[in-house]
């Protein structure tokens, strides 16, 4: 059907554009036109867990599956959407499904999961795997070494980042994350030449910024830092950016300047209970007794309701 096949590729269109409404509209439009095209209730269910209408993802996926019960990336996609809904023994079912189906594929969606839990046990344990089905992977040697690093192993992380590097020399992000393995090591030469080749291959990625920004600041150049983190900004304004920005000028005694970051990171981040305590603590600071105690109050409120939610294990 040529109708249901434009309206399809309209759809991934307006998804990588960032307009889910409208992909959900036109992905909604090539079932009508082809009701046994259904990879794409796969795709409009992406679209829905961005809006965070999970019931209605769950319901395409569903359908999907009872469709392809072998369609390995549909299962790597629900099982993720069993994380979002905090459905334990569902993602668990999915990955194991999607793992016997499509080793590479489980192992790697189900570590990237993991690592974003904050499971890096799990994590390295799982792109460990996938690397055997895929050695020559510089991306799962990146997240791995990554993995390693958030749990302390920084030489085992940089061994990582090697390899990526020798398999992809040109790989930014394995360049940048080796930088932050080698601020940790204090070597300050080695890191800003990583971090300054990571900009040069990706002048876009304000992240890579925001890892510079941090070394300048721990090697204590205060002006090189903050310039970092405002060309992070004007590329991509990110509340972690000005949560990270606020810790360093507090550190260096801008008390009212660290104010005012935390203040724009609360906007985007409403709920974050480190971030109230961190400005309450600064609004003491500087004698604003009543702008503190609600600091603390709403930190208090939002660590409360953090601990009743139930983990993710699987």
């Amino acid at each position: 059907n040529l109708t249901a096949a434009i309206y399809f590729r309209v759809a991934k269109t307006k998804s990588l554009l960032g307009d889910s409404e409208g992909a959900i509209e036109d992905f909604s439009h090539t079932i009508a036109l082809n009701p046994k095209f259904f990879q794409v209730y796969s795709y409009r269910a992406i679209e829905f867990e961005r809006l965070d209408r999970y019931q209605s993802a769950l319901d395409d996926f569903n359908t999907e599956l009872s469709k392809h019960p072998d369609d390995a990336w549909s299962f790597s996609e629900r099982a993720k959407l069993h994380v979002r809904m905090r459905n334990s023994e569902g993602a668990r079912s999915d990955f194991a499904r999607v793992i016997k189906l499509d080793p590479q594929l489980g192992y790697r969606a189900r570590g990237f999961i993991r690592a974003e839990l904050r499971d890096e046990r799990g994590a390295i344990a799982d792109f460990t795997e996938a690397i055997k089905y895929s050695p020559k992977n510089a991306e799962l040697y990146r997240k791995r070494g990554t993995a390693k690093f958030t749990s302390g192993d920084t030489k085992g992380a940089i061994a990582d980042f090697d390899m990526a590097l020798a398999i992809e020399p040109n790989h930014a992000g394995a360049l940048a994350r080796r930088a932050d393995a080698k601020v940790r090591l204090n070597d300050r030469e080695g890191a800003l030449k990583d971090f300054d080749s990571a900009i040069k291959l990706d002048p876009k990625n304000a992240i890579t910024y925001v890892g510079r920004a941090i070394a300048r600041a721990e090697f204590e150049d205060r002006a090189g830092a903050m310039a970092d983190f405002e060309q992070s900004l004007k590329i991509y304004e990110n509340s972690s950016v000005y949560v990270c920005r606020a810790d360093y000028k507090s550190k260096w005694g801008d008390t009212s300047g660290a104010i005012s970051d935390y203040t724009v990171a609360l906007k985007y981040r409403p709920k974050d209970a480190s971030t109230y305590k961190a400005r309450g603590e600064l609004r003491l600071r500087a004698g604003d007794l009543a702008g503190a105690q609600s600091d603390f109050v709403q930190a208090a409120k939002f660590t409360i309701h953090d601990k009743v939610r139930l983990p993710v294990v699987f």
